[in-house]
């Protein structure tokens, strides 16, 4: 029988075989987060990795700092929007340029081995 420790560094492991930091580096919107696609990068953190830890909660999508709505039409007043897309308002109103200025502020320095650490709490192999 598997153990918790086990199942958890599996997750790990396939999450990062799924997105290895050069991807993560240059990722699109829509690999990001999209709508009606489980293998997005956002679909990954909040579903796939759960058991590593929830970030699920009333904040809904918004907390990936951008969110592609199921409803067009329905267009949140206290976040920008375009045609397809919700953002946080402190972020540029451009989708394109927020999102290359988004994933450039959180995903540039992105480093495997950081990752590892900061999800094992050891720098040895995992």
């Amino acid at each position: 029988m598997e153990s918790q420790t086990d199942i958890c560094r599996e997750i790990l492991y396939d999450f990062l075989d799924r997105w290895p930091v050069d991807e993560v580096k240059q990722m699109t919107l829509d690999q990001y987060v999209s709508v009606g696609n489980p293998d997005t990068f956002c679909q990954w953190v909040e579903t796939k990795t759960e058991d590593l830890g929830n970030i699920k909660g009333p904040a809904g999508s918004i907390k990936f700092g951008i969110y592609k709505r199921t409803d067009k039409n329905k267009k949140p007043r206290n976040h920008d929007n375009n045609e397809e897309y919700s953002w946080q308002k402190s972020f540029n109103a451009n989708t394109n340029v927020f999102y290359k200025d988004f994933s450039k502020e959180h995903f540039s320095n992105w480093d495997s081995a950081a990752t590892i650490t900061a999800c094992t709490g050891s720098t040895g192999s995992v």
